[in-house]
Formats: structure tokens, C-alpha cells, sequence
């Protein structure tokens, strides 16, 4: 019987099997002992199975978890995995890059990250639904006339309120999962994923009864005229401008004499 049928016929749905493995990292003079662990969380709707979520963890093994903090971390976006904060800069291993920071020539390797958050935190890197792993479950509008999903509910999860729910229940379910209701907990977004930060520091504790220690916004999107500007919004060029002027200098474009890079900062944002 597939999984599919299972949960039509109602025994409980089982998403795909995750894997558990241990490792060590050497951090200094530190050797962190943890266990990393890719998995599916199963997300519900009415008491129905309604999407799996997928997530790396990484938990160190001697440590008392009310001692360690655990930190929840997604990108941007929107439609953007938890890839590039995952194996880019905060995880226990990294992508190796070269040197001036350009890629090396296929294959990829993975190296020991000695700048891993691992070394203060847990970390759980989450994929929201529709990127990386993490998919709906289809489900069957009527029982007699098999009448599949249609598009309205395989994209319920992309809209605002939706995607922040999801992980609120997701990070309630870990917390219950792995019995660290007892350790200080944290949240990290990139880009979109700050916007996310912002909007659940307070649904976390609002609607799933979790306390944050702290909130950590990686250059977030926060004002988004910012990221769409037009020539009737001037802030974008007052923000933008001292940047492009900086970029003059460096490059020996500029007309402006000043006496340091700090005074000619100081000059341009004081005419922006």
C-alpha cells in the first residue's frame, strides 16, 4: 500500500525516511561531538496531513540542551532553500571556493567549516514548503470521486500568512520532537528570510507558545521600495548614492578630492 492510499484509507501518513549520522568538528581547540539528522516534518491541516517539511539539524551530543542554544535558520526568497546559509556560511561543513572567492571547476567539495555556528548553537536549517525537499501532500477533494488537489491548494503554503504558520508549526513539532522546550531559542533569516524573523517574533509566541531569546536578521528586506525603486521614490538614490560614489574612488573615477576615505564617505552622505 503506497502512503497515499494509506492516508485516503486513514492510517496515520509517514513522509519519506530520514537519515541520522554522527560526526565530530574540530573548532579551535574545541572538538564539537553532534548529530546531524536530514528529516521530514509533517505539517497539518483540519488533522490531515498537509505538507512535509524538510530540515537538516545539527545537535551537539555532550552539551545539556538547556545550556545550548538552538537557532532556526531560512533564506530568502521567496522560493529559495536553506542551501546557501546552510552549506555557504553557517553550517559545519561549507562548499570550498577558491582563494579570491570564485568557484573551483566541478566536482564540488565539501570542507570543515572553521566559521560554523555550531560552535555557540544547534542549528536547524529549514527548507520551506515548495523549495528544497519540502512538498504539499496531495490530498483527495472527495472520497468517492477521487477528485485530485487542485492548483489553489498545492499553493496555499506560497502566501504570507500560510508560509509563517508552517513554520511556526514546524518549530513547535521540533521543539516537541526533540524535547528542547528547556533551551534557549533563536531565529535566523536571510534576505526574505528576514522579513520572516520580523513577522514571527511574535506569532512564535502568540500562537505557538515559543519564547525567543533573540532574533537575528541577515541583510534582510524590510522596505521593499528599496528593492523596487522607481524615479518618484528618492530614497533609493539617497541610499544608493554614497555606494556608487565610494565605488568611483576606488576605481579612479573620481573628481573629488578628499583626504581619506573617511572624509570622503562623510562628504558624499552628508550631499546625499
Amino acid at each position: 500500500m503506497t502512503e497515499k492510499k494509506a492516508a485516503a484509507q486513514g492510517a496515520p501518513y509517514k513522509p519519506p525516511k530520514g537519515k541520522k549520522s554522527h560526526h565530530s568538528l574540530e573548532l579551535g581547540n574545541d572538538t564539537i561531538e553532534y548529530v546531524a539528522r536530514a528529516d521530514w516534518m509533517v505539517l497539518r491541516k483540519d488533522e490531515k496531513p498537509r505538507a512535509e517539511m524538510f530540515h537538516v539539524s545539527y545537535l551537539r551530543r555532550d552539551v545539556d540542551s538547556a545550556q545550548r542554544p538552538l537557532t532556526f535558520v531560512f533564506n530568502g526568497g521567496p522560493g529559495a532553500s536553506s542551501a546557501y546559509l546552510h552549506v555557504g556560511a553557517l553550517g559545519p561543513r561549507r562548499v570550498a571556493f577558491n582563494e579570491d572567492g570564485t568557484p573551483p571547476r566541478p566536482p564540488v567539495r565539501l570542507v570543515d567549516n572553521a566559521e560554523s555556528w555550531l560552535a555557540f548553537t544547534d542549528l536547524v536549517f529549514i527548507d520551506p514548503i515548495g523549495t528544497g525537499f519540502s512538498r504539499t501532500i496531495a490530498v483527495e477533494k472527495d472520497a468517492d470521486k477521487k477528485a485530485p488537489e487542485d492548483e489553489a491548494d498545492k499553493k496555499e503554503y506560497y502566501r504570507l500568512k500560510r508560509d509563517l504558520e508552517s513554520l511556526g508549526e514546524f518549530i513547535q513539532k521540533f521543539l516537541s520532537r526533540e524535547k528542547r522546550w528547556d533551551s534557549p531559542v533563536f531565529i535566523a533569516g536571510e534576505s526574505y528570510g528576514g522579513f520572516r524573523v520580523g513577522k514571527l517574533a511574535k506569532l512564535l509566541q502568540e500562537g505557538y507558545g515559543v519564547g525567543l531569546n533573540g532574533a537575528i536578521l541577515i541583510s534582510p528586506a524590510l522596505e521593499w521600495m528599496l528593492l523596487d525603486p522607481s524615479d518618484y521614490d528618492v530614497l533609493h538614490w539617497v541610499d544608493l548614492f554614497p555606494s556608487m560614489a565610494m565605488a568611483a574612488r576606488h576605481h579612479d573615477r573620481c573628481r573629488v578630492d578628499a583626504q581619506g576615505d573617511d572624509a570622503f564617505r562623510h562628504a558624499v552622505e552628508q550631499f546625499a
